[in-house]
């Protein structure tokens, strides 16, 4: 289902779905709308403040625990991001030792 009609699936592999348990309310055609690329089409930041549902409409979801869970998510990114890391520097190192390897044994230099 895209944004109109429900979360969509992003919203529900994302933290905003891991924080809400995998319920995300139904957003607005508003937030379509503010998500578009192009900034001639994309709705201006005073439309978006005048909006009803902005105004008081917005569901009273209370987000118990979503700093904590914000921070774990952050930590398992930079986790992954330093594992990723080390084996492209693992693979750099193999294809270096390959390299020298292929000088050294192939023309004898």
């Amino acid at each position: 289902a895209g944004v109109e009609g429900g979360a969509s699936p992003t919203a529900r592999g994302g933290p905003a779905g891991r924080l809400t348990g995998g319920r995300v309310a139904a957003s607005p055609p508003q937030v379509k709308a503010m998500l578009t690329l192009d900034p001639l089409k994309r709705i201006s930041a005073d439309d978006v403040l005048s909006h009803p549902w902005i105004k008081g409409g917005a569901p009273d979801t209370k987000l118990e625990g979503a700093k904590a869970s914000l921070k774990k998510y952050q930590a398992s990114r930079k986790l992954k991001k330093a594992a990723l890391g080390i084996i492209a520097q693992n693979r750099i190192s193999a294809m270096a030792a390959q390299m020298k390897e292929l000088q050294v044994g192939g023309d004898g230099k």
